[in-house]
């Protein structure tokens, strides 16, 4: 009975990282996407995210021995002021002109307040950090590496 209990929470060591590195990637993708300025861009990837959300409540990721404590009082307060910026948003619509533009824009603001959520969530250990920064490196330089090849690519065509 405890091998299955080690192995599960062995199992569960790795939820957080990995999450961390697929968010350290999102960035990579967006930028890829015009910057994820497009609806059916960001949309997507806040859909990621509630996904990546869920996973976090439901697998109870922070859980295993490598967490910290609860978040202090400085990012407790800011994902606060958001959370009040992201209603007003909300409570905007309702005088708007353009109803639907306006309701984009409060979802847009919802998709950021997420994202700084579970970033705030995934970079409690080390483990966690190490994994979205290797994450948002090597997408990085995948995407440098990509327009270096592509204008390789053009100057040879005019040549």
């Amino acid at each position: 009975m405890r091998a299955s209990s080690s192995a599960r929470q062995h199992g569960k060591d790795y939820i957080a990282p990995g999450l961390a590195a697929g968010l350290g990637l999102l960035p990579s993708i967006l930028a890829v996407e015009q910057g994820g300025y497009g609806a059916t861009t960001w949309m997507a990837a806040a859909v990621l995210l509630a996904l990546v959300a869920l996973a976090l409540v439901w697998g109870r990721a922070l859980s295993y021995s490598g967490s910290a404590g609860p978040l202090g009082r400085a990012p407790l307060a800011g994902l606060a002021l958001l959370g009040l910026f992201v209603l007003w948003n909300f409570l905007s619509t309702s005088w708007a002109v353009d109803k639907a533009a306006a309701f984009q824009e409060a979802t847009r603001t919802l998709f950021y307040g997420l994202l700084l959520l579970l970033s705030f969530a995934l970079a409690r250990s080390a483990r966690t950090r190490r994994a979205f920064l290797v994450a948002f490196v090597l997408g990085a330089a995948g995407i440098g590496y990509s327009t270096v090849a592509k204008m390789a690519i053009l100057l040879l065509k005019q040549s």
